[in-house]
């Protein structure tokens, strides 16, 4: 996680240190096996997503909602009086509104007809690897080790010994993945490993019923709200569900909350997704000669701290600009 999510999180309320494995206050950035430079004050979170949906839903149970464990939601279908939700158990759940915060792999999105295409989705092999230590809690990023995409190395324990260590790529570029991470991992010194692929949502744009329909609410994953450059998800997962939750209170007995949760989506999250999409399109075109420009520059490297830390958006990147001649200027 970012230091922009760890803030959302805590201006929400939602924040606890239990679920924070370990911490990185430096980013170093490599390019093809190449050490470029280091990104100061990155403060990046490592946490795990099992440990962090239990805190969650244990958050939830502590404000009155009732979890119900055992069984799994295999379908969704609108009424003219709500919604009906069915479980595997073939019991049936009558509800005013859902909100699907399922994934990628969205059941609630399905249910509503709702497909990915192969331009909508990233992919990304994954492994828990015990490495050297950076030092000085260190993370790493990788550019160059995979097509239109980097690899990293977090470590996941305070002795920073073990590692997630992963590459991700859009999902047309797939085909040479777990190759490249083989390669990668043999690079970090690895030996053997199991390796783990998931897929994530970074659609080019998103289309009619993204995000749900009537009384029914995507977020997150499930509606495809993940950055699409750095390909983290948790921030926009919590901000979504936020706007939903603000849709559901302020709409709910006037049948208005799809409008409404667009509507909040529209003047904070989708502005900055598109900036996003358009700034990996412009980086990975030009990719050798803008980490060498971050090299060179200690402005954008500080740029790029305010926008792991929330302090700059993407559609503020176009204040950072590379003139004919070279040089860094800000409008």
């Amino acid at each position: 996680m970012t230091l922009k999510t760890v803030s959302l999180l805590r201006d929400l309320d939602l924040y606890s240190k239990d679920v924070i494995l370990s911490t990185c206050s430096v980013l170093k950035v490599f390019y093809k096996g190449d050490y470029l430079f280091d990104v100061e004050n990155a403060n990046i979170f490592i946490t795990r997503r099992d440990f962090f949906d239990y805190h969650l839903a244990n958050r939830a149970v502590e404000e009155g909602a009732r979890l119900i464990e055992g069984t799994s939601v295999t379908g969704i279908k609108e009424t003219s009086s709500g919604v009906k939700v069915f479980t595997g158990k073939n019991v049936t759940l009558p509800a005013r509104v859902v909100v699907g915060a399922d994934g990628v792999y969205s059941i609630v999105a399905r249910s509503l007809g709702k497909r990915w295409r192969r331009e909508d989705l990233s992919i990304s092999a994954i492994s828990l690897l015990s490495l050297e230590d950076f030092g000085g809690n260190a993370c790493g990023l990788y550019f160059g080790v995979v097509d239109y995409g980097y690899g990293w190395a977090f470590p996941v324990e305070s002795s920073g010994c073990l590692f997630n260590v992963g590459c991700g790529t859009p999902l047309k570029y797939s085909k040479s993945l777990l190759r490249a991470f083989r390669r990668f991992t043999r690079y970090l010194g690895a030996s053997q490993h199991d390796v783990y692929v998931h897929l994530l949502p970074t659609p080019p744009r998103f289309r009619r019923g993204s995000f749900g329909r009537g009384r029914i609410l995507l977020v997150g994953d499930a509606a495809g709200l993940v950055d699409p450059w750095l390909g983290e998800g948790i921030y926009y997962a919590v901000k979504s569900a936020f706007h939903a939750s603000r849709a559901v209170l302020d709409n709910l007995d006037e049948g208005t909350v799809i409008g409404a949760y667009q509507q909040l989506l529209e003047e904070d999250i989708l502005p900055d997704l598109k900036y996003a999409y358009i700034f990996r399109r412009i980086f990975y075109s030009k990719m050798p000669e803008i980490l060498g420009l971050i090299g060179r520059f200690n402005r954008l490297r500080r740029a790029f701290t305010k926008l792991l830390n929330g302090e700059l958006r993407y559609r503020d990147l176009a204040k950072y600009y590379i003139s004919s001649n070279g040089v860094i200027s800000l409008h």
